[in-house]
C-alpha cells in the first residue's frame, strides 16, 4: 500500500507541474493577443489633416504635400475596422506609412491609411526622420 501512495503522489506532482506550466504559457499568450488600437500610442510615418482628395486621380493632399493612393489602398478606422475611400475628405486626420518608388519622396504613394479620431494628438508631418530619405 505504501508503494501505491508513493505512485499516486508522483502522478499528482506531475499533473500539478503540467497544469502550472500550461497556465504560464496561456497567460503569456493572452498578454500578446490585445494589439494597440489607433486610439493608443500608435505612430505613423506621416500624420496630418486632409486638405483635398481627388478620387479620380487618386491624389491626396495632406498639409500641402501630395501623395498618390495605390489602386489597392486599404482604409482603416479606429479599432481595426475597415472603411472606404469616402471616409477620406477635407478636414479628416489621417496617418500612414508612405511607400516610395525610385527612392524619391516625390514618387511616394499610400497603400494603407488610417482615418483617425478628431481628438488625435500627434506631431504633424513626417516622423522618424523619414523626410531625410
Amino acid at each position: 500500500m505504501a508503494q501505491l501512495n508513493n505512485g499516486n503522489s508522483r502522478n499528482i506532482n506531475m499533473k500539478m507541474r503540467s497544469l502550472f506550466t500550461i497556465s504560464i504559457l496561456v497567460s503569456g499568450l493572452l498578454t500578446g493577443i490585445n494589439p494597440a488600437s489607433a486610439g493608443q500610442q500608435r505612430t505613423f510615418g506621416f500624420f496630418g489633416e486632409v486638405d483635398s482628395f481627388d478620387r479620380g486621380e487618386q491624389l491626396l493632399v495632406i498639409d500641402d504635400q501630395v501623395f498618390r493612393l495605390s489602386d489597392s489602398v486599404r482604409v482603416h478606422k479606429k479599432k481595426g475596422q475597415q472603411a472606404t475611400l469616402s471616409a477620406i475628405r477635407p478636414g479628416v486626420k489621417v496617418g500612414f506609412y508612405p511607400k516610395q518608388r525610385g527612392g524619391s519622396r516625390r514618387n511616394s504613394y499610400i497603400d494603407a491609411i488610417w482615418v483617425l479620431p478628431e481628438n488625435w494628438k500627434a506631431k504633424r508631418g513626417y516622423a522618424d526622420n523619414l523626410d531625410d530619405r
